[in-house]
């Protein structure tokens, strides 16, 4: 049987169940914090032809026109379940034209993998102090 363990402090129970709480939000998509507004740029043509992503300008291209900013290297790379989260979104939609819904839902997934990246070092830190004896 799994064994889960209680820190021996409630306010580093309560401050590890608030960041994990808000860790399931953002993956459920209900909230997602960022430092930044509008992502996408470019020009109207909305079809996803080959995503491509660019390092360099953390930009994440859907076609040669339009691109979404602020797209890092590790938010690229993202995976859950073996698959990388924005490039599955992407291929499972070439070909195709978004509507404002999916790019609005595209934008809100990259929002979301920032901030779970974010939290995931928050929680980590948290984890250390509470449980010094299981830490990494």
């Amino acid at each position: 049987f799994p064994r889960i363990p209680f820190p021996e402090k409630r306010e580093h129970f309560e401050e590890l169940a608030n960041w994990g709480n808000k860790l399931i939000n953002t993956h459920l998509l209900r909230e997602t914090f960022t430092k930044h507004k509008n992502l996408i740029q470019g020009k109207a043509n909305t079809t996803v032809e080959t995503p491509k992503h660019c390092s360099k300008e953390n930009k994440l291209f859907i076609n040669k026109n339009l691109f979404f900013t602020h797209v890092t290297t590790e938010i690229w790379q993202f995976q859950i379940g073996g698959y990388k989260v924005l490039e599955k979104y992407l291929k499972e939609r070439r070909g195709r034209t978004l509507s404002l819904e999916e790019i609005q839902t595209l934008e809100r997934i990259i929002r979301a993998i920032d901030f779970s990246l974010a939290i995931t070092k928050k929680i980590d830190e948290l984890w250390e102090i509470a449980f010094p004896n299981l830490a990494k």
